[in-house]
C-alpha cells in the first residue's frame, strides 16, 4: 500500500502500524504518488488531505481520471471533520476516513479489513476473467464443431436419452425427414438392425465404445446404411 504524507513523522507511525500487514511504500508530496501509482499499482493508498504541492481532494480526482488507478481504495487520513469534506470525499471514492491523530490500533484495524476486502475483489475480478475466457473459449470450439457438423457429407443426427432428435444437418433432413427439419421430432420412428437383420437398441448402442455399422429402417420404410455412436 502506499502512504501519502508530506510529514516523515506522520509516515513512520502510520507504517510502524502497518507494516506487518502489508508492504509500504512512502510518498511525500501528490507528484511523487501519481509517479509511483503510474509507476504500479498499489491496493489501498493512505492519503493525507493537506499536501505541500497540491490538495489531498485534488490528487484523488486526479487518481480518479487515470484507468490503473480509478479502482484503488484511498483512506483520508485529516484533521477536518467537517460534513463538506467529508462528501467531498466520498464522491471521490474514498472508502474511509480517519482522523488525526489517529489510534495505532483502529488504523492498523481499518487498514487490514480494507485490504482484506481489495484481495477479495481482486480475486473475484480474476475469476471472473478466466471464466469470461472460459466461455469464449468454449464458444469458439462449439461454432467450430457446428459449422463442421453442418458441412459435413454424411447425414448426422442426435438424439437425447430421451429418443427426441435434438440436432439435424442438412444432408439428415433431406434424406431422412422428407423436405422438413427432424429436429424436434422422435426417433421412435426409425429403427436400427444389426448385419444379421436383428433388432438393436440405442440402449445397447450406449455400451459400445465405437461407432457400430448398422441398417436404418425410416418411417418411409426405407433401408439406408449408418453408423451409429453414443
Amino acid at each position: 500500500m502506499l502512504i501519502v504524507n508530506d510529514d516523515r513523522s506522520s509516515r513512520q507511525i502510520c507504517r510502524s502500524a502497518i507494516e506487518e500487514i502489508a508492504e509500504i511504500l512512502e510518498a511525500a508530496s501528490g507528484a511523487e504518488a501519481l509517479a509511483m501509482v503510474a509507476a504500479g499499482r498499489p491496493d489501498l493508498i493512505l492519503l493525507d488531505a493537506s499536501l505541500p504541492d497540491m490538495d489531498g481532494f485534488d490528487l484523488a480526482c486526479r487518481l480518479r481520471e487515470r484507468p490503473q488507478a480509478e479502482w484503488i481504495p484511498v483512506v483520508f487520513l485529516t484533521t477536518l471533520t467537517d460534513t463538506a469534506s467529508h462528501r467531498r470525499g466520498l464522491e471521490l471514492g474514498a472508502v474511509d476516513f480517519l482522523s488525526k491523530p489517529v489510534d495505532s490500533s483502529i488504523l492498523r484495524l481499518r487498514i487490514g479489513n480494507l485490504l482484506e476486502r481489495e484481495h477479495l475483489r481482486i480475486v473475484a475480478l480474476e475469476y471472473q476473467k478466466k471464466l469470461h475466457e472460459t466461455l469464449m473459449a468454449q464458444t469458439a470450439s462449439t461454432r467450430m464443431l457446428e459449422a463442421i457438423f453442418n458441412a459435413s457429407s454424411d447425414a448426422l443426427v442426435v438424439i437425447d436419452a430421451g429418443q427426441c432428435i435434438v440436432q439435424a444437418n442438412s444432408n439428415a433432413d433431406s434424406r431422412y425427414g422428407g423436405g422438413s427439419s427432424l429436429v424436434g421430432r422422435s426417433s421412435a420412428g426409425f429403427s436400427f438392425r444389426d448385419t444379421g437383420q436383428r433388432p438393436v437398441l440405442l440402449t445397447d448402442l450406449a455400451q459400445q465404445s465405437r461407432p457400430v455399422e448398422c441398417m436404418l429402417s425410416t418411417p418411409e420404410g426405407r433401408q439406408l446404411p449408418v453408423s451409429v455412436g453414443v
